[in-house]
């Protein structure tokens, strides 16, 4: 049920939802630079919010308070830290899910996204989300350093319904068949069934 496709193509006549949900603000998450990004695509895509979801996008505080400083938060709603739920839901009628952060062991939001059918971004060189988006084939690849690089990511799947759709349907094939509970039910069990086969063979008396 967790592979519920939801994901709808929204054209640039109305309001598109690009999506971040990171837990930080600053560092290792780079949002700032996703920022940059977002005002880069405002100006030339102009139907099109930001949502930043987690811990240090709250309005009010000093992600917030540097956004504003730095005339970055047009178009932007910092949502803050929330329920798991409330995230999914607002992931659900998202348009892209963009990742800028660094550094990643994992990505768990970047498979929550992709079992919706929402196309991804995320860092080229970010730990593991090359491998979750299968080397640039379930995923947009770029360099989360560059504002610019960033930026045309979003323009190209924000712009072209072919290419939205065809990042729809990568990332939701490859996760379904890559991420489910049985496969990965299944690949557990292959492992244990090699480890109790070595331990056997070792333990044969001579």
């Amino acid at each position: 049920d967790w592979f519920a496709r939801v994901a709808r193509w929204q054209d640039d006549q109305t309001m598109q939802t690009v999506v971040a949900i990171n837990r930080g603000f600053f560092c290792r998450k780079n949002i700032p630079t996703l920022l940059r990004a977002f005002a880069k695509l405002r100006r030339a895509h102009g139907r099109v919010r930001l949502k930043l979801i987690g811990f240090g996008s709250e309005r009010g505080e000093e992600g917030h308070r540097w956004a504003v400083k730095n005339k970055l938060d047009q178009g932007v709603d910092f949502l803050g830290d929330m329920p798991y739920q409330q995230a999914q839901q607002h992931l659900s009628t998202a348009t892209l899910l963009v990742h800028p952060s660094f550094e990643e062991s994992f990505g768990m939001v970047l498979l929550e996204a992709m079992a919706k059918g929402i196309p991804v971004v995320g860092g080229a060189d970010s730990g593991a989300v090359p491998w979750v988006l299968n080397q640039g084939q379930a995923g947009v690849l770029v360099d989360v350093s560059n504002a610019d690089s960033i930026a045309l990511a979003m323009t190209a799947i924000l712009s072209d319904a072919a290419t939205w759709q065809r990042f729809s349907d990568a990332g939701y094939q490859y996760s379904k068949k890559h991420f489910c509970m049985s496969h990965i039910a299944g690949r557990y069990m292959a492992h244990y069934q090699k480890i109790i086969s070595l331990k056997s063979h070792r333990c044969r008396p001579i």
